[in-house]
């Protein structure tokens, strides 16, 4: 990973959150999650006469055990700070326009350093009572 994506670990290495921040540039396709992970976050650069050819994506039954959240910060600033599964700190970061972070693993809080519009995406279906833990 470069400096402009941030691969968050813990102390045991797992990993908790990938940063992509706005300035990354990418060739061709590439993924930075696993295959295996319940959520797939891949970077794409393509231009005329390499399209995406037409498809769909098919139903395949999947199992599901946690709800990763995946956020875009279309305007202002925001800090994101990342706990581990035990409540350890890692760091905080600080997010600006057209950067955008995958949370995988562990604990999050999000401080508005200005006025922001955020774009997150998650998978589904969503159960508020059960998908969200709080730790002080």
């Amino acid at each position: 990973m470069t400096n402009s994506i941030i691969q968050v670990k813990d102390l045991i290495g797992t990993v908790c959150a990938i940063i992509v921040k706005n300035e990354a540039k990418f060739e061709n396709l590439q993924f930075l999650t696993d295959s295996s992970d319940e959520f797939q976050l891949g970077v794409m650069k393509r231009g005329p006469g390499s399209p995406v050819l037409k498809h769909r994506h098919n139903f395949v039954p999947r199992s599901i055990s946690r709800t990763s959240e995946f956020l875009i910060i279309r305007t202002g600033t925001a800090s994101i700070i990342i706990w581990s599964h035990k409540n350890e700190y890692i760091n905080k970061y600080n997010l600006t326009e057209g950067d955008c972070i995958l949370l995988i693993d562990g604990y999050h809080e999000i401080e508005f350093n200005s006025e922001c519009q955020i774009l997150e995406i998650k998978q589904g279906p969503y159960y508020a009572k059960l998908d969200k833990s709080y730790e002080a």
